[in-house]
């Protein structure tokens, strides 16, 4: 995975040579299920993990919008399956999510959370799915992120 290479180039000596405690992924919507393959990585040399509005799978948000189709799986090339995976991060992990999500459903960011052993769970009152950095939430957004960065 690109993602896998730009944390190695991060912290390799030829590389940036960044401190593998000082390396935080970050993904946001689809790129959260990236970020969280990246933690599941034994030899990830990431410290912690932050994301932004995900989803447990992809085909939990098929049964979300088409509830009608039977078994969304068998139509899903890659499920991105983070549910599956997010017992497995022991990273710690913040995850912010609007309350008003209308791409990915607020209750998912929730599930995520509850299955990551060392989660924090941030809610994001009226915040839908694109207006995350706007006011108010970009300040909720940007203390939430130092407050966690710092630990």
């Amino acid at each position: 995975w690109t993602a896998r290479r730009m944390v190695e180039h991060l912290v390799s000596p030829s590389g940036l040579a960044a401190r593998p405690d000082r390396v935080c992924l970050f993904g946001q919507s689809i790129g959260t299920s990236v970020a969280l393959h990246v933690a599941a990585d034994p030899h990830s040399a990431a410290a912690k993990c932050v994301l932004l509005s995900p989803f447990t799978s992809i085909p939990d948000m098929c049964r979300h919008f088409f509830a009608f189709v039977p078994r969304p799986d068998l139509f899903v090339l890659d499920a991105f399956d983070s549910r599956r995976i997010a017992p497995d991060i022991r990273i710690p992990t913040l995850i912010l999510h609007g309350t008003h999500d209308e791409i990915v459903p607020y209750e998912q960011g929730r599930q995520l959370a509850a299955l990551l052993p060392a989660a924090t769970f941030v809610r994001l009152p009226g915040a839908g799915h694109n207006n995350t950095f706007d006011r108010p939430h970009y300040r909720t957004f940007i203390t939430e992120l130092l407050r966690f960065l710092s630990l």
